[in-house]
């Protein structure tokens, strides 16, 4: 698919930024902070370019003083992937490119910002200044970008490392502004950008043991499902989270709508709870989110305890 060729032109200085940026963009975890072995969720993601993952969520269990780099160098690997980077996998690690066919599928939500500035990729690797001058792979570590070089960061146990492609230095991923991008370059997040870490960690959840979950046709749903909402770039916060509560319940099916405490009814305490939860009184789990969203529209609010106190005057 041809575009017309207009690539920004950038300034050598503008380009170091970038370059610096690069190496690494929450602070990242200090290796004195980190447990022995930690396990944590990586994924490499294409979105950007309607490509899906390069390497789909899953759990990854560390080996004594891995540092970030070399547990991507491992998980590329073992995904068949190669990957391009300057510096070593112990000093000034920053990723180019990673070996991944690709072809020309960008959202309409993407070109609609930036369509006029789009030229093609190269078709068998993804990385830096492919399709714009902008272009290049962010890290990010629990929802916020890192701050260091990734082979200066230690994960702690349940971390989540997500490897992104952007198009427009962050942009259409919702990173711009946690960079601080528009202070640098005045580019800022197209638009809201849905949380998605919990949903990328319950999709490698179901990833486990070569996803012999997806055996279960309840689950293979809610994952097809979820697998879509975490791609679309534009997505509602409360799309993302209808798909991620049906993937959680899918795989717990255990779990009831609205029994919180899980002892097989609905009662007042279960009303309390939900109460509490939307005061912010109480914390809840994922599972116990899921379970509160008792109307399924991918949120906790007074109308699921409206809902569940017209079940429990019923019965």
């Amino acid at each position: 698919m041809e575009r017309r060729t207009n690539k920004i032109k950038l300034p050598s200085l503008l380009l170091a930024v970038l370059m610096l940026l690069s190496i690494g963009s929450a602070a990242a975890s200090a290796k004195e902070l980190t447990t022995t072995n930690p396990t944590l969720v990586v994924a490499a993601e294409a979105f950007s370019i309607g490509n899906g993952y390069a390497a789909v969520p899953e759990e990854v269990t560390c080996k004594e003083g891995e540092n970030g780099a070399q547990i991507l160098d491992r998980v590329l690997k073992e995904n068949g992937l190669t990957h391009n980077y300057g510096g070593t996998l112990t000093d000034q690690y920053y990723l180019k490119s990673i070996g991944f066919e690709n072809t020309d599928k960008i959202p309409q939500c993407v070109l609609g910002h930036i369509g006029d500035y789009i030229d093609g990729g190269s078709g068998s690797t993804l990385g830096e200044q492919d399709y714009t001058a902008l272009s290049g792979w962010l890290f990010t570590v629990n929802g916020k970008p890192l701050q260091v070089s990734l082979n200066d960061y230690y994960p702690r146990q349940g971390d989540i490392l997500r490897v992104q492609y952007s198009l427009w230095y962050g942009a259409e991923v919702g990173l711009a502004n946690a960079m601080e991008m528009d202070k640098w370059m005045g580019i800022s997040d197209f638009y809201p950008v849905a949380e998605k870490d919990e949903l990328t960690r319950q999709l490698a959840v179901v990833n486990r043991n070569g996803g012999a979950a997806l055996a279960d046709g309840k689950v293979k749903a809610a994952y097809d499902e979820a697998m879509a909402a975490v791609q679309t770039l534009d997505i509602s916060q409360k799309d993302a989270d209808r798909a991620l509560y049906q993937l959680v319940l899918a795989q717990n099916p255990e779990c009831k709508l609205g029994d919180i405490d899980n002892d097989g009814e609905l009662k007042v305490s279960d009303v309390l709870a939900i109460q509490k939860y939307i005061a912010l009184v109480n914390m809840f789990t994922v599972i116990e989110r899921a379970q509160a969203d008792f109307n399924g529209d991918g949120a906790v609010s007074v109308a699921d305890v409206l809902a569940i106190q017209r079940v429990i005057a019923k019965a």
